[in-house]
């Protein structure tokens, strides 16, 4: 590997970039997408010393720019030469290995150079002219389903604090993260990852808040939630750009919500019910089977059914399967439900004060 000039950057430039999947794989990953709090990066794999040390490329992209790539109306080419930044990653990696030689782990140390302003340098790394993109290299993803952003209008009323906004914004982004990673979208192994938080300790209120939080990381920066424009007055609305099939299903939850509040209501205390008496609400169970849970079958079958009832009343039948299916039993996905429904609850909270009016039809417009 060639000595690379450019101007040293600390470590925490990348630190708050966080892996979405690979667009381009061959015996192993050669585009990634990664995101950090508002951008989409793409990491390059450019060399190896076929020892121990990678070298990736790394650049933000546009959501227009990444879009025109998958849709192949863009090489990648270009979408380097546009990006007014680009880091050189260099990885070095080595085994951890024990006095009578058994590896247990591995280190790695990574330094990170600015070469936005030497081209030269990384000239024999880029793609060629005809680099377009090959959805057989990619079987992370899958472009069958909702892959641009549109703008949509989520219509509010009512008088406005700042703080309303925040509580607003928090929990619908919550909402958002939740419903993208529960049903087929451009990462085809999201139900994977979130098993990984489904099998984290679900003991109480930071549990749920846990939860939430790594979905909106799996969520790719190019479908996240942007707001385009606020049009504060009564009417108003909030332009937002971002999957319109997402938005619509939580704007539907909502609504069902508010119709079937009282059953809904009902159904959630008698799961409340079931898991004080037996002692199950803060227990951590993230290792538990159902059959070493300290319930009986019949038990196990009401939590099935109240959450079943839930899942029909707010069209999320598909959702809790995905719950279902990942989680390490039945107690658990019932309370991950819960914590979605305590979701979808705030949300109509803002339309019962007059805050939010779902009934007018919302403005559904392609993005721009």
């Amino acid at each position: 590997m060639k000595k690379i000039n450019g101007a040293r950057c600390s470590i925490g430039t990348v630190d708050s970039h966080s892996y979405i999947c690979d667009l381009v794989y061959v015996e192993g990953p050669v585009l990634s997408l990664f995101r950090d709090a508002q951008r989409n990066w793409l990491y390059l794999w450019c060399d190896t010393d076929r020892k121990q040390s990678q070298r990736w490329l790394a650049f933000p992209v546009t959501r227009s720019e990444l879009v025109g790539y998958l849709e192949q109306n863009l090489p990648l080419l270009s979408l380097v030469q546009a990006s007014n930044q680009r880091l050189m990653i260099d990885t070095t990696f080595k085994d951890v290995v024990t006095d009578d030689g058994k590896t247990i782990g591995r280190t790695h140390h990574r330094s990170v150079k600015d070469v936005t302003a030497y081209a030269d340098e990384i000239g024999e790394y880029l793609p060629a002219a005809d680099s377009f993109f090959d959805e057989e290299l990619a079987p992370d993803i899958s472009l069958a389903t909702e892959l641009s952003p549109s703008l949509y209008e989520v219509p509010i009323d009512g008088k406005w604090f700042l703080a309303d906004l925040d509580r607003f914004s928090k929990v619908y982004a919550q909402l958002y993260a939740f419903f993208y990673c529960t049903k087929p979208r451009f990462v085809n192994n999201l139900g994977q990852r979130v098993s990984k938080y489904l099998s984290s300790p679900w003991t109480g209120g930071y549990s749920r808040v846990n939860l939430f939080e790594a979905l909106k990381g799996m969520v790719p920066s190019l479908h996240d939630l942007e707001i385009k424009q606020i049009r504060y007055a009564s009417p108003g609305e909030i332009k937002i750009e971002a999957l319109r099939s997402v938005n619509s299903g939580i704007s539907g939850a909502v609504q069902r919500y508010i119709d079937a509040e009282t059953s809904l209501r009902e159904s959630e205390k008698m799961i409340n019910q079931l898991l004080s008496i037996q002692r199950l609400r803060k227990l951590d169970l993230s290792s538990r089977r159902d059959d070493q849970l300290s319930l009986t079958a019949d038990n196990i079958a009401f939590l099935r059914e109240k959450s079943k009832a839930i899942a029909v009343a707010l069209d999320i039948e598909e959702e809790l399967s995905l719950l279902s299916e990942y989680s390490p039993n039945v107690v658990v996905s019932a309370k991950v439900l819960m914590a979605v429904v305590d979701r979808i609850r705030r949300l109509a909270n803002f339309e019962t004060e007059g805050l939010l009016d779902l009934d007018r039809e919302a403005d559904l417009a392609p993005a721009v």
